[in-house]
């Protein structure tokens, strides 16, 4: 073995270039034992530009797209060589012998190891209450049948027999893995592996960080499981703190004011749990205010200035804000979007020739930009598609029944308009129409794949292998006039020339046999009609 060869490789996890940044990556250059480093940043900024005035040189990877810390690790294990992998979160810094101590471990048989953390400000009463709540299981001197895992360094080899870590959750990608690997491969217990954390060092801070953690773990719950378990988190955290001050005082990290300690550390876990149980009203300030659930609509489009400033009179007063993706516009529609206060989020594809639509991609970068806004259920609408009135009402009395039934996705009702703005084809398959696009947000949302007639739901939120069906319609604008129909039909004929996404065909969008129309009904009409003022 070539001892200048770095045998681990160490991911930094950096989110915007932070000024913490530096010290992070200077600990692990300046380990005993050299590493192959790099810095995976998201959500902008230049840390490259910011390592380089520090006098470092290491490799850097940058996304503008501010990612989940999964996709982050997994960037990281993609770009390095090395034959084990560790990561340092960018408020950590790696103590001497940190590099040594796991290759020690490794060079020993040991596939996974993981570390001990310490607190960078000792003697500040904020930032020891801060540590003690949240890593009195990973102190140096916790007892072994205590300890519980992380900061785990991984032979490369486990990522190619157990897969990679999942990118769709905000926090736990971590847990999820070595959950994976838990009863076939042991992980290592280095206390003397020691990454100092950066603890909040002033009373207010402690406050934000402990009720911040405490609503995004009640939030992350509720994604992943789609039921509400804030109660749970709030037993936890508060039946807990005796536990957490026992193993503290063992380990050292009472100091010499035991007392003033503890009732810092009390107050930590109330501030916890209010942050769980508060969760619930928590909401992005984006200007919308509303009680009840969360509702995000989902918006693609390609040069649809046509459709576009109806649309946000029809769906913007309905919705508690929209995720929109401009897939290469060339005609303004980019530009009309951005300028709509009820956006929250804008995910630009640059224009190409010739234009490629990529629908699941497409849901994908949709479903993922929403969960950044906090989202309790979502709605799919075309800009060539509208709501009916009152639908906030009625979707909300449908998400009471989804929560008594425990569905987690509905398909609406699929209203294709013929002939003119306010009469709608209801004959044969027509009158059957529906497709599954309002759902509940979840972290581990399973995508349907198929380039055609996907659902926007997550297939693993089916009951029975079914989506009920509820009580809400969408309306379909481009089949009014011929014209449109006819461009419907060679589109997919052409994108579908042997129906392989749709066993029926597509010859029926043109067929006039049996036509049967029906007026919009009283009361469920939609804002504004199509050929009225925009």
């Amino acid at each position: 073995m070539d001892c200048l060869t770095p045998q681990l490789a160490c991911v930094v996890l950096s989110l915007g270039n932070p000024p913490t940044l530096a010290a992070a990556v200077r600990s692990l250059l300046s380990q005993s034992e050299p590493a192959e480093v790099v810095v995976v940043n998201s959500g902008g900024g230049n840390p490259a530009e910011t390592l380089r005035r520090a006098g470092m040189d290491v490799k850097v990877i940058t996304r503008e797209t501010r990612l989940f810390p999964g996709a982050v690790r997994n960037i990281g294990i993609e770009a390095t060589q090395a034959p084990f992998v560790a990561f340092l979160a960018d408020d950590c810094v790696a103590e001497p012998g940190w590099v040594e101590g796991r290759m020690k471990r490794h060079r020993a048989g040991a596939l996974a190891v993981s570390s001990a953390v310490t607190n960078r400000h000792p003697r500040n009463l904020s930032s020891r209450a801060s540590h003690v709540y949240l890593y009195w299981r990973r102190m140096p001197d916790t007892p072994d049948h205590k300890v519980i895992h992380f900061g785990v360094s991984y032979a490369r080899t486990l990522f190619d027999r157990f897969g990679l870590f999942r990118e769709d959750l905000r926090s736990g990608e971590d847990s999820e893995f070595n959950d994976r690997i838990k009863g076939d491969i042991p992980i290592a217990w280095a206390p003397e592996v020691r990454s100092a954390h950066l603890h909040p060092t002033t009373p207010l801070a402690l406050v934000r960080d402990q009720f911040a953690r405490g609503a995004r773990r009640a939030l992350t719950r509720r994604l992943l499981t789609g039921r509400h378990q804030e109660w749970l988190i709030v037993r936890n955290a508060l039946v807990r703190t005796r536990k957490r001050m026992r193993l503290a005082a063992s380990a050292g990290e009472a100091g010499d004011r035991p007392l003033l300690l503890g009732i810092a550390v009390v107050f930590a876990a109330v501030v916890y749990a209010l942050g769980a149980l508060l969760s619930v009203a928590r909401r992005p300030q984006d200007g919308v205010s509303r009680r009840g659930p969360r509702i995000l609509a989902l918006l693609q489009f390609h040069n649809e200035m046509q459709y576009l400033p109806g649309y946000f009179r029809n769906v913007a007063p309905q919705v508690d804000g929209i995720i929109a993706l401009d897939d290469g516009s060339t005609d303004g529609s980019g530009e009309f979007v951005a300028r709509q206060p009820a956006v929250l989020c804008l995910i630009r594809i640059p224009p190409s020739g010739p234009h490629v639509w990529d629908e699941p991609r497409n849901r994908r970068l949709l479903v993922e930009g929403a969960r950044e806004h906090d989202p309790d259920w979502l709605i799919a609408i075309d800009a060539d598609e509208r709501l009916e009135r009152r639908f906030r009402e009625r979707a909300i009395a449908e998400i009471a029944r989804a929560e008594q039934a425990g569905y987690l996705a509905f398909a609406v009702r699929f209203r294709e308009l013929w002939g003119s703005p306010d009469t709608y084809r209801v004959d044969g398959i027509w009158g059957r129409k529906a497709q599954a696009r309002f759902f509940r947000a979840r972290l581990d949302h399973e995508f349907d794949t198929r380039p055609l007639h996907s659902h926007w739901a997550p297939l693993n939120s089916k009951q029975a292998e079914r989506y009920p069906t509820a009580d809400l319609v969408i309306y379909h604008l481009r089949m009014i006039e011929q014209g449109d129909r006819l461009a419907r039909r060679d589109r997919y004929m052409q994108r579908d020339p042997h129906n392989q996404w749709q066993r029926v065909g597509y010859e029926y969008l043109t067929e006039e046999e049996g036509l049967r129309l029906e007026r919009l009904p009283a009361g469920r009409e939609y804002d504004p009609p199509a050929g009225g003022p925009a």
